[in-house]
């Protein structure tokens, strides 16, 4: 078994990994910051509002912040999942990388 280039797979992988998992932080923290933004601006708009019924329009707002919150979060459910299954992947095409090495 060569150790030099196992080393070298095992690190050109993980520097594949850590670029997935980088652009997908990314991702995840986009799309928090949008969702927060819809929500500070739905209560702004409420507490600008002075004509309206404050309990019954915050009651308004707080259903359709947790409605984007949802759909947000439905947004990351399929890129952590994809990048789920591209490490597995990856994980077994490394494991059988090595095992050709030995």
């Amino acid at each position: 078994m060569n150790s030099k280039k196992v080393m070298k797979l095992i690190k050109n992988n993980d520097v594949l990994i850590r670029k997935r998992e980088d652009v997908l932080m990314s991702e995840i923290n986009e799309v928090y910051i949008q969702a927060c933004k819809k929500a500070l601006n739905k209560f702004k708009v409420l507490k600008d509002s002075k004509e309206t019924s404050v309990t019954k329009e915050i009651s308004k707002v707080l259903d359709k912040t947790m409605e984007a919150f949802s759909n947000e979060f439905n947004k990351l459910v399929k890129p952590v999942t994809l990048s789920t299954q591209e490490s597995y992947e990856e994980g077994l095409r490394e494991a059988g990388q090595l095992i050709e090495l030995i």
